[in-house]
């Protein structure tokens, strides 16, 4: 990269003190794709001036080909800004923007697709960290789109993450694990005392948990082994739907119907899993990636959008509120809301998605509560297999933050 005179532009987006960054998309944006260069199902963490890049890819509803804007900020372990100068951790021009879009082609549903590539020729990254992306439409960054995590480490330790598949087995429901850190650029006096664990189940960032409690060996090894220190549940495989094809219905496809100016997609009906036994199957962690088998275009713009109606057969209203949940509903609980219809003792819901390959599951969250529960409508199982990610952050003495400098991943099926 050539080194130009370097202007960073100035936040112009209000903080509060202490605030935590969440991820967020308007209602003008559809489908958002967030992952590592190459591995479209993989999460958005990449090595500090490594060979891969993260790619953000996002619709915009419509045909207005504008130019949007975006800016990139450093944050601590807990998702909280780093009042670290832009000049410090970032590397780039002023006014940096979303510049690289496509329109639909032939779909019933209009959207402009947008693609970023991160670190690029106008941007790069100095500095390991959590890092926020944000997309405005405007250069006053007023206005925000789109706003993502992902994370640059710079590997220092070496991080393994190991699942007790004994130990889960004893537990019936849950899956337990410990990570063994060994050290590489970094001394072992100074990793202790100055590191934090962060474990994250099936690429979701609401799963995530924080441990600094560990033992050390004579081996320069740092050990989170502790009983029951590391305990997730285990719940079970994802539920799965194939909308590739708005033509032809495909196995949990019941049917599909073009109303005016949409089509809309059947599936059959699901029923509760809590009271049966494990069954192993394929899925894809909760994850979906973008299809269409009767594209005519190398860039798939015209893969169109489609209802996709969902139906839950219980019998009776639950004593909960039931949601749909995984990476389609960005593993959040609003839009997502199902309405029981006490005439077919189904609970019915319908989200608006692009055509591809989809995982999902039905979520119960009792009312006036934030805890969310499986046990009924999915079953909890020690032998599903799941994705889980360790990242390490460490902060030396006189460091303002915590960075990454290790990461590790398991795949309990494996």
């Amino acid at each position: 990269m050539q080194h130009w005179l370097i202007i960073i532009f100035t936040i112009c987006f209000l903080k509060l003190e202490g605030q935590t960054y969440q991820e967020f998309k308007s209602k003008e944006v559809g489908c958002v794709e967030f992952h590592r260069e190459g591995f479209n199902l993989s999460f958005p963490v990449i090595e500090l001036m490594g060979i891969k890049n993260v790619n953000l890819r996002f619709d915009i509803f419509g045909n207005n080909q504008d130019i949007l804007y975006y800016e990139v900020e450093l944050c601590d372990f807990n998702w909280t800004p780093v009042s670290i100068d832009k000049l410090d951790y970032l590397e780039g021009f002023f006014g940096n923007t979303v510049d690289v879009f496509s329109t639909s082609i032939i779909t019933t549903t209009d959207y402009v697709q947008y693609r970023l590539q991160i670190p690029n020729n106008d941007l790069n990254i100095l500095m390991p960290g959590n890092y926020i992306v944000r997309v405005f439409r405007t250069n006053q960054k007023i206005d925000t789109l789109l706003q993502r995590k992902f994370v640059v480490y710079d590997e220092r330790i070496k991080t393994d993450i190991k699942y007790k598949k004994l130990q889960s087995g004893l537990y019936g429901d849950r899956q337990e694990f410990e990570v063994v850190l060994q050290t590489q650029s970094i001394s072992f006096s100074d990793l202790i005392g100055n590191i934090k664990l962060c474990i994250i189940q099936n690429n979701n960032w609401n799963t995530s948990r924080f441990y600094d409690n560990y033992t050390t060996d004579g081996n320069n090894a740092v050990i989170f082994s502790l009983s029951g220190q590391i305990v997730y549940n285990g719940i079970n495989e994802f539920r799965i739907f194939d909308t590739k094809s708005l033509k032809y219905d495909s196995e949990r496809v019941d049917y599909i119907d073009y109303k005016a100016p949409n089509y809309h997609v059947y599936l059959k009906p699901d029923k509760l899993r809590g009271d049966k036994q494990y069954f192993s199957s394929e899925d894809l962690n909760g994850l979906f990636f973008i299809g269409n088998q009767e594209s005519r275009y190398e860039d798939l713009m015209d893969t169109d959008y489609a209802f996709v109606h969902f139906t839950l057969h219980t019998g009776v209203p639950l004593p909960f509120d039931i949601y749909i949940e995984g990476a389609l509903t960005e593993w959040k609980y609003s839009q997502n809301y199902m309405v029981f219809d006490p005439e077919t003792g189904n609970y019915k819901a319908a989200l608006f998605l692009k055509q591809g390959l989809y995982n999902y599951r039905y979520a119960a969250k009792e009312y006036d509560s934030s805890t969310i529960e499986y046990d009924i409508t999915e079953g909890n199982y020690y032998e599903t297999k799941n994705q889980y990610m360790a990242i390490v952050y460490y902060r030396d003495l006189g460091e303002e933050y915590y960075y990454p400098i290790g990461v590790g991943s398991i795949n309990t099926g494996d």
